[in-house]
């Protein structure tokens, strides 16, 4: 083959798919103006796609400016979900609100942020390990920052959740208050 089908770049536009997500996934409405590209490279086993949205309206929840990214490379799928604004409600709605996984075959990290803005009393900055083998997959808290209203939560990084096959385990789970 040659290097022109091993690898190549694309680019599009999405014009009006909401008429189809109408009949597969009523509720769900996404902008006119979201567009992607990226590129694939055969030789090497690497993909990239970046998708950009203005909006994205699902039921009763509006993601403003929504971004993502995936690269699949060296065997490991990096994930980066960004929006500046998430509306579950009319009464709570989270800014700068960012996930990022970097999984693999046995294992993955994600990380959830929301950082609001300087009026906010509240952020949160979440990190997760989960470690998969045989019909058992683990879920670990790892050291984390939130705050809630001002006041620091202690999230314990030996916090454990078991998902087995027969059942789900809960091991060490503990969020303090730091006064």
């Amino acid at each position: 083959k040659s290097n022109r089908e091993a690898a190549f770049t694309y680019s599009g536009k999405i014009k009006n798919v909401n008429p189809i997500f109408d009949v597969f996934v009523p509720g769900l409405s996404i902008s006119k103006q979201t567009t992607f590209n990226g590129k694939v490279n055969m030789q090497r086993a690497e993909i990239e796609t970046h998708f950009f949205t203005p909006w994205v309206y699902y039921k009763n929840i509006l993601s403003d400016s929504l971004a993502l990214n995936a690269t699949d490379k060296n065997g490991s799928l990096l994930l980066d979900l960004n929006s500046s604004l998430i509306e579950l409600s009319d009464s709570l709605s989270m800014k700068h609100v960012q996930i990022a996984a970097d999984s693999r075959k046995t294992r993955s990290q994600v990380t959830l942020s929301i950082r609001n803005d300087s009026t906010s009393t509240s952020r949160l900055r979440l990190n997760t390990e989960q470690i998969f083998a045989s019909g058992v997959t683990r879920f670990h808290i790892l050291p984390s920052d939130m705050f809630v209203q001002n006041q620091f939560w202690d999230v314990s990084p030996s916090s454990e959740t078991v998902f087995e096959s027969s059942g789900i385990r809960f091991n060490s789970r503990a969020v303090s208050l730091d006064s």
